[in-house]
């Protein structure tokens, strides 16, 4: 995989301004959005970020926070794919090895899924060697998004069965 970087003087992250990067990797034809910035909670700054990239399409690309080091990068992967979303994360894995990783797939919801909006991010978060399965349910007008839901059965279920299908 070749990845070009062009940079880019600065990038809004948590109302700052911050160092950021444009990557391409053209061996998927992906465009992410790097910037680097300090925060105290990555699953607070990743509900942060969904909340802010919800339109009328939903929320893509799909978005994805690491911190290695303290510091946290932030990707927006334009990948259709979830099977390739999985596959961009484990390269994250392999490569940076973050101390702590968020990431989600924008989804359409269906009746029997625990959830009451139509539209949701499915997800997982990693910690100290762990996956921690979530849900945050959205709708874009009125504007609605919901808080982090770990205990959603469905989703959790399906999340656990994909990382463990892509060994991460």
């Amino acid at each position: 995989m070749i990845v070009v970087f062009m940079f880019v003087p600065w990038a809004r992250c948590s109302g700052k301004l911050w160092p950021a990067a444009l990557v391409q990797s053209r061996g998927w034809g992906r465009w992410s959005f790097l910037a680097r910035c300090r925060l105290k909670s990555l699953t607070y700054q990743f509900h942060e970020v969904i909340s802010r990239a919800i339109d009328e399409q939903g929320v893509f690309p799909h978005q994805c926070l690491d911190i290695k080091d303290g510091k946290v990068t932030m990707s927006a992967v334009a990948i259709n794919d979830p099977a390739q979303a999985y596959v961009y994360v484990k390269s994250i894995m392999l490569t940076r090895k973050p101390d702590q990783l968020a990431f989600g797939l924008d989804r359409f919801c269906k009746e029997g899924q625990g959830t009451t909006l139509n539209d949701c991010i499915t997800g997982a978060y990693r910690n100290e060697g762990t996956w921690k399965p979530f849900v945050i349910e959205y709708q874009n007008e009125p504007r609605i998004v919901k808080p982090i839901d770990w205990e959603n059965a469905f989703w959790n279920e399906r999340i656990m069965e994909d990382l463990r299908h892509f060994k991460l």
